[in-house]
This record gives structure tokens, C-alpha cells and sequence, in this order.
């Protein structure tokens, strides 16, 4: 990464040339190299990774066999959506409700942040009982609710259909894989706008099937 950066012939209409000619509109500045390097990491890390491991998971889901009928049902509003073009335009991701309902379900069983850390400045009770105590941190498993039956009923099944009704996501508070508050994470947007099209041209021209029934269950570690 810092030999891209410092190669002053970045690559043409590369993300690191667009980074180097932005500019501060008041002060004219451009980045410092330490902040090119912060900001492609973050591209790259956070507006990549985080994408291909939600259509990872939602691939998977879809290939089980008892999720046959969602798979199904999913390739049914694409081919009514979309047809044979190959362009997906923002009024054609509208339409595709049931696939942004794919891509909720699939987050909510296997979110892509599955720990959010939150430090606390100040001192607090939580829920009347629960002593936090100040300059603490505390961390909130959306895993562990989206997978709580006190929150979902049957929350072992791949539903999509239990997310039709509420598809804005600011809605729900038992469900946030892009966090929440002023730290919400800035592409949430563009995450959900990219995942549901490349989910979508992925099954126009293939069908997901699992060679072998198995279930996987991620190992959640702090280091």
C-alpha cells in the first residue's frame, strides 16, 4: 500500500488518484500520505471485505436445501424486475424488496460486524440493574440478539419475510449490522444498494446449491 501511494504515477482513474487530486475547497490542501493510506484501507477493508462476506453468507443461506423455496421465490422478482437486461438501475432496487429482505435475514443470522465497542465517558445504570462504570467499554453483540427468540421468532429459520413490512433498517432497534447513532457507518447505503445488485446478477444466470449439507457456526474471538 505505501508503494502505490508514493508511486507519483498512480494508475489512471484508479481509486488512489482520485484521492490524490481531491482537495480541500477551502484551504486547497490535499491528503498527507498517512491519510491516502487511511482512507484506501478503509475503502478497501470496509467498503469490500465487508460486502463480499454479507453475499458470502447470504450465497449460503440460499444453497441449503431447506432454503430452496427462498432461492426460489428471490430469482422469481429478479426475473420480473430485471428480465434479461443486464443494467440494474436505483428504481429497479426499489422494486426488488424481496431481495433486500434476502440481504436483512442474511445479516441478521451472520452480520458482517457481529461486535460493535462502544466506550462510555460517563457513568450509568443499564436497564436499572447493570452498573457501568465511567471511562468503561462495553460491547453489543447484534449477533446474539438477531439470533435471540425474545427478539425473532424462530430465529434458527432463514425467514426474509419477517423484514418485508419494516425494510428501513433505522426502524428496527433489535437490528443493526452498520451500528447506530452518530457512528453509524457512513456506506450503509451504498452497502445495501451493491449488495442487492450483485446478489441479483449472480442468480439471473446461476442457480446456488450446496454440494454438502452443513451448518456453520463463526467462532467469535477478542484479541
Amino acid at each position: 500500500m505505501d508503494l502505490v501511494i508514493q508511486n507519483e504515477n498512480a494508475p489512471q482513474g484508479s481509486i488512489i488518484e482520485v484521492l490524490k487530486l481531491a482537495a480541500d475547497p477551502d484551504s486547497k490542501e490535499h491528503l498527507s500520505s498517512a491519510e491516502l493510506k487511511d482512507e484506501s484501507l478503509s475503502i478497501l477493508l470496509a467498503g469490500h471485505e465487508t460486502l463480499t462476506n454479507t453475499l458470502g453468507w447470504a450465497t449460503y443461506l440460499l444453497s441449503k436445501p431447506e432454503n430452496q423455496r427462498v432461492q426460489e421465490k428471490l430469482v422469481q422478482e429478479i426475473d420480473a424486475v430485471l428480465g434479461d437486461r443486464d443494467d440494474i438501475t436505483l428504481e429497479d432496487f426499489e422494486k426488488m424488496t424481496y431481495c433486500q429482505a434476502v440481504i436483512m435475514e442474511s445479516l441478521r443470522i451472520y452480520p458482517t460486524v457481529p461486535l460493535f465497542p462502544r466506550f462510555v465517558e460517563n457513568g450509568t445504570v443499564l436497564a436499572g440493574k447493570y452498573d457501568i462504570l465511567p471511562q468503561s467499554i462495553i460491547v453489543i453483540s447484534n449477533m446474539n440478539m438477531g439470533n435471540d427468540a425474545r427478539y425473532y421468532e424462530k430465529p434458527e429459520e432463514f425467514l426474509p419475510e419477517r423484514h418485508l413490512e419494516t425494510l428501513n433498517m433505522d426502524r428496527k432497534r433489535d437490528f443493526f449490522p452498520f451500528g447506530g447513532g452518530h457512528r453509524m457507518c457512513i456506506g450503509k447505503r451504498l452497502a445495501q444498494v451493491e449488495s442487492v445488485m450483485v446478489l441479483s446478477k449472480f442468480l439471473q444466470k446461476f442457480q446456488s446449491r450446496l454440494q454438502k449439507v452443513s451448518s456453520l457456526i463463526p467462532n467469535l474471538s477478542l484479541h
